[in-house]
Order: C-alpha cells, then structure tokens, then sequence
C-alpha cells in the first residue's frame, strides 16, 4: 500500500470515509482479484530509479538490485508489478527491487538495450548477471532469482 493510501475497514468506513472532511477514493479490491492488481499503485517495498539516480542506486548498490523496466501502458508490467512488490518485502536482505519506467527514463532503456518490457534485470557490482523477459507468475520469478534470495 502506498504512503498516501490506508486500509479502511467495515468497522472504520463510516469514520474515514462517511465523515471524512473532503472526497475519499475508495478502491474496492480483493487479493484474489487479478484485474485489481493491475491498477494498484507502485508498491511500497520497491524503488523507483530514475536516469539520474540509477548509477548510485543500483550501479554502485551493495547488493544485488532487480531491476523492473516497465511502462504505465504496459498490461503485462501492471501484473508482475505487485508480486515485485511481495518479493521485495519478503526479502529485503537480500535484495533491492527498484523500478524504471522507460517512457520517463528513456536513457536507461536504451543503454540496457531493453526491447520488451517487462524486462527484469539483476544487477549485481555494477553489471548485469540475469535477465528474465515477459511477465511471469511469482513461482517462475522467485525459481529465476533463487541465486540471488
């Protein structure tokens, strides 16, 4: 959940949303929901990494980084999106999970030579070690990443 968003419950909506002072967006979503993933917002156990911020983030990383290059347009970025968000939760030791939208960081794109998206990359001292292209279920990405958590 973003920085800007809170879960509102049976017990709370009256309170935060009924009362609220000003206009609330709700979004009605489930977990099992895969349309519903596909609009969440950017999660918050990711970064996201920009033309000028990326050769001091993932470049210079003490760690491994995956890097999701992605585009807001892009179905299939949406989807893999939240279950990069769980991975990064889940190992945050172990690895940094950093996202690069291509149309606002073309830069970055061109000099990976990054053709599809999702392309997610695994950067670790400086270079790219693995690359996993098209969106997968978060089983195939965990078994893709398993030398690096």
């Amino acid at each position: 959940m973003g920085q800007n968003t809170k879960t509102v419950t049976d017990a709370t909506f009256a309170d935060e949303v009924l009362q609220a002072d000003g206009p609330v967006l709700v979004d009605f979503w489930a977990e099992w929901c895969g349309p519903c993933k596909m609009v969440s917002p950017m999660g918050q156990n990711t970064k996201t990494v920009t033309d000028a911020t990326f050769a001091d983030e993932v470049l210079q990383a003490d760690g491994p980084v995956l890097v999701d290059f992605w585009a807001e347009w892009c179905g299939p970025c949406k989807m893999v999106s939240p279950v990069l968000d769980e991975i990064a939760g889940e190992y945050p030791d172990k690895i940094t999970v950093a996202k690069v939208n291509i149309d606002e960081n073309p830069s970055i794109a061109r000099d990976y030579q990054i053709m599809s998206i999702p392309t997610m990359s695994v950067f670790d001292k400086g270079r790219v070690v693995k690359s996993i292209i098209g969106a997968r279920p978060k089983a195939a990405i965990l078994k893709e990443l398993s030398d690096f958590i």
